[in-house]
């Protein structure tokens, strides 16, 4: 089997604390993306990883109570990439704001170097600006949203996921996410 590293962006991490705490089925716009995402994390055989960026985003968060969930959940959950070169990092971050230009994309082509830098094959988004501007363009990363990515893994319907939720998860009594 091709091992693959793939990462996920700070939007990814907070749907899948939330998603592991409330358990409800996601609507709306991004409902689809949201549910390949959780169904990438149960039926994957490997971890999802997160880069330094994506933590020090959400250790901004400003509700302590809704901060320390994500600080358990993204410990517990997801692995770390390794730590790059900053001069590298500055370097290819750099490289990437002169594609996703300006100051408000800093963190998000940050966040890109860090998982490409960091060994990271894939970094799953839903941030439509920065698909729209990077996919394609970067140097040793792909750029996919959860759904494609999900597509991309052939899990045949019908498949037991490698991971279930816990008994005592609101997931564990839910139905909407098993494929």
């Amino acid at each position: 089997m091709n091992r693959s590293w793939v990462c996920i962006d700070s939007m990814a991490v907070t749907y899948l604390v939330e998603a592991m705490a409330a358990g409800t089925c996601p609507v709306g716009a991004l409902a689809a993306e949201k549910i390949s995402l959780l169904r990438t994390y149960l039926y994957r055989d490997e971890i999802l990883h997160m880069s330094p960026g994506v933590e020090a985003e959400y250790s901004k968060i400003r509700d302590e109570a809704r901060r320390k969930h994500h600080v358990n959940l993204g410990n517990a959950l997801l692995g770390d990439t390794l730590k790059p070169d900053m001069q590298e990092l500055e370097t290819r971050t750099q490289e990437y704001l002169q594609i996703h230009k300006g100051d408000q994309n800093r963190n998000d082509c940050q966040i890109v170097a860090e998982a490409e830098l960091g060994g990271c094959d894939c970094l799953l988004t839903y941030d439509q600006p920065l698909l729209a501007n990077l996919a394609g363009r970067t140097r040793g990363i792909r750029l996919l949203t959860p759904k494609d990515f999900w597509s991309s893994l052939n899990i045949p319907h019908g498949s037991r996921p490698v991971w279930l939720p816990h008994p005592t998860s609101p997931l564990s009594k839910e139905t909407w996410w098993i494929w």
